[in-house]
């Protein structure tokens, strides 16, 4: 597994409802070994353009070997609204969007996953039981799909890889850290994938596939 990075694309800092400062949850990933990290703070229509404002800050800053990149995380938002929200996003410079998908656990609304997938967002956390429409939708639109260590998002892991695996769906795996020890370490990391359904060779093909991602298309 040497050739294993810890990608972590979805974290939260006390701009939405996590508890460190994005600075300091950037500090914990570096200890923690990790190569790619983005925080994802929860925007919606109230708040959107304030934490974009606030997490573009931190751009230019040299975190090496580090790679950060800031982003956002579209969260309860009317479906027909997402595409506002994405629009003002790129047009400002966020490389990294993601929208918090139809998980069983909360009342998201129905249609999310598909408005989410249609605005061709860069990734869809925990979507539930994404139907085999929209998994297909989003490999057509390049839409990574979260496959979560969150506790309740996570419930579906299994379903999401099992319904995704042989369409090609291209797979992140994210902690969803709320707080510095939610982020990943090593063995948290495999065994999210492993206990979603992914062999270790399937586990190592979308680390690699998500870090060529990153590193030749997003950055």
């Amino acid at each position: 597994m040497n050739e294993l990075k810890i990608i972590d694309l979805h974290s939260h800092s006390f701009m939405s409802d996590g508890i460190a400062t994005p600075t300091e949850l950037i500090r914990y990933a570096q200890v923690a070994k990790y190569s790619i990290f983005s925080i994802t703070d929860h925007v919606d229509l109230s708040n959107y353009k304030q934490v974009i404002d606030t997490i573009l800050k931190l751009k230019d800053i040299n975190f090496y070997p580090l790679i950060f990149i800031p982003g956002i995380e579209i969260t309860h938002v009317q479906p027909d609204n997402i595409s506002i929200v994405v629009d003002y996003a790129r047009k400002m410079g966020i490389k990294w969007i993601g929208v918090h998908g139809e998980t069983p656990i909360e009342p998201v609304i129905k249609g999310t996953n598909i408005a989410a997938i249609e605005a061709r967002v860069n990734f869809l956390a925990h979507p539930g039981f994404i139907s085999n429409t929209e998994l297909k939708l989003a490999v057509k639109n390049n839409v990574w799909i979260e496959l979560t260590m969150r506790g309740g998002h996570s419930l579906t892991n299994g379903y999401v890889y099992s319904k995704g695996k042989n369409i090609d769906v291209n797979f992140i795996i994210s902690s969803d850290s709320h707080k510095p020890s939610d982020l990943f370490n090593l063995e948290k990391y495999m065994a999210t994938a492993l206990g979603s359904g992914m062999t270790q060779e399937e586990f190592l093909f979308h680390n690699k596939n998500l870090y060529n991602h990153i590193i030749n298309d997003i950055l």
